[in-house]
């Protein structure tokens, strides 16, 4: 079996210390985490990280529902046809992904064609994000650790 490793800097506060470095194996970074879910909410840019949070603790029913563990479909995603993607595939018309990074991947090439900025809210609601007329009322009501 073959480990992969990469390097994780987070800054120290120690004096005489510049940078604390942390290995961790491609698995335990590929795990689905709620901590590994930041970490690729931050590399790919993803604006307003914390509603899209509560948008896959929702989609997902707190990582659970089999559109995410068999799917690797974290935001409830329905396969793009007028943009790039990442998806591999739909399943009852939602995509499926290899793995859950390239779900959030694919979340970012979204809002990177779609979302200028302003109240996220009001975007996803303008854009019809979900087809449940309550589903912002829900999203805000989601208290994330």
């Amino acid at each position: 079996m073959i480990i992969t490793f990469f390097f994780l800097f987070l800054r120290c506060a120690a004096p005489g210390y510049s940078e604390l470095v942390i290995l961790k194996s491609q698995y335990e970074c590929n795990q689905l985490t709620w901590s590994n879910i930041d970490f690729y909410l931050k590399e790919y840019g993803i604006k307003e990280p914390e509603i899209v949070k509560k948008q896959i603790y929702h989609e997902t029913g707190n990582l659970k529902s089999r559109l995410c563990r068999e799917q690797n479909n974290l935001i409830g995603m329905r396969l793009a046809r007028l943009r790039s993607t990442t998806a591999i595939g739909e399943y009852n018309h939602m995509a499926i992904y290899r793995s859950w990074q390239e779900s959030i991947e694919d979340y970012g090439i979204w809002q990177d064609k779609y979302y200028s900025g302003g109240d996220y809210y009001k975007f996803l609601s303008s854009h019809g994000y979900a087809t449940d007329i309550w589903y912002i009322w829900k999203l805000k009501r989601i208290k994330l650790k």
